[in-house]
């Protein structure tokens, strides 16, 4: 009789052990997306309009840098050194590179010999010529050519004297196009020098609409296409239509503040003009936003109900004090979550304590 008790409760015991374990199994206590889905989330929330303001103007733009000259030795040479590679900042007066002053003082020499034999000739030439052995022509062509030989000789000793290459301002060795031991003439564009601190520019382009509402001076604001970057300070100096652009041919130049060359050249930034541009939009505080990335963000609205949020992408446009144009993505009537939105995620209950 024992013994059939102890199996009836060892029978009995096996499928409740089986439902713990299975209601256990996938639930290791980390699974929080669930728990933001099914409790209710209290949220304060208001409705979307559309407000008549004076907006800035918004655009895309790529970074200049505000000085940029080529590189080229004052005469010809072969290379002897490069002092600053690309990509190395110099100053004003750095010595760049130096032509080889052996070679330099081989075509010293040898035009020098050259035009020691030539005059040698001449003065020869000269007497046929008094004693009417030879033509004034054919005197007056050897002469050319000493005079030509007479150029070659003092421009190989200007070259000696001056085999350097100096920078012609403060920058950055962009690039270049020689290497150690290559021929180069006078005057040859062999490099590149940018500078791009404490200023640069940021070249953009707009609409038409956009264009005819900004003007030179008006203040601008540079910030790269970067979630944390800070923005830069600036001005407009410049506009005009060039075909470059098909779909954007009206451009503008910005004038910006970029200590220590902060933004490199190339770098792709939004700038924000504040022309004279007055249009409907929406605006919304720019702290709802959960999600933002140079133009692009997103935000949580309710559904018809007021029971669910829904995640919704929004296009932003410049931002106005603390709120910010939403370009894309929001309509009016629409219920925008403003606080209480941090712990949502697409799909979580809410309940509404506040409506403005």
């Amino acid at each position: 009789m024992k013994r059939y008790w102890k199996h009836r409760i060892r029978f009995r015991l096996i499928p409740g052990l089986l439902t713990i374990i299975l209601c256990g199994c996938g639930n290791d206590g980390n699974d929080t997306t669930d728990e933001r889905i099914n409790v209710h989330h209290p949220v304060m929330t208001t409705m979307i309009i559309e407000e008549m303001v004076d907006r800035p103007i918004l655009c895309r733009g790529v970074v200049y840098p505000l000085n940029q000259e080529k590189l080229s030795f004052l005469t010809a040479g072969e290379v002897g050194a490069i002092y600053s590679p690309a990509g190395s900042r110099v100053q004003k007066g750095d010595t760049l590179a130096l032509l080889a002053v052996t070679w330099l003082t081989k075509e010293w020499v040898e035009n020098g010999l050259a035009l020691m034999k030539a005059r040698s000739n001449l003065e020869r030439l000269q007497e046929l010529l008094d004693e009417g052995s030879i033509s004034e022509e054919e005197f007056k062509a050897e002469e050319e050519k000493t005079n030509l030989l007479r150029n070659f000789y003092f421009y190989a000793k200007k070259s000696l004297k001056n085999p350097f290459l100096i920078a012609p301002c403060d920058g950055k060795v962009r690039e270049w196009s020689i290497s150690h031991g290559d021929s180069v003439s006078g005057g040859q564009s062999i490099g590149e020098i940018i500078n791009i601190s404490p200023n640069a520019i940021a070249s953009v382009n707009m609409h038409e609409t956009e264009y005819f509402h900004i003007a030179i001076g008006d203040a601008a604001v540079v910030t790269p296409m970067d979630e944390l970057a800070l923005p830069f300070e600036g001005e407009v100096i410049s506009k005009s239509v060039s075909g470059g652009n098909v779909e954007l041919p009206f451009t503008a130049d910005v004038l910006f503040e970029n200590p220590g060359g902060a933004i490199t050249m190339g770098t792709e930034v939004m700038v924000n003009i504040e022309g004279e541009y007055r249009q409907k939009t929406v605006l919304i505080p720019s702290d709802v936003l959960i999600e933002r990335r140079g133009p692009d963000g997103a935000v949580f609205l309710t559904d018809d109900q007021g029971r669910f949020a829904i995640r919704r992408h929004v296009q932003l446009g410049p931002e106005i004090g603390n709120r910010i144009i939403v370009e894309q993505g929001l309509h009016r009537g629409d219920r925008l979550i403003v606080h209480g939105h941090r712990n949502l995620v697409h799909g979580s209950h809410i309940a509404i304590i506040q409506t403005r």
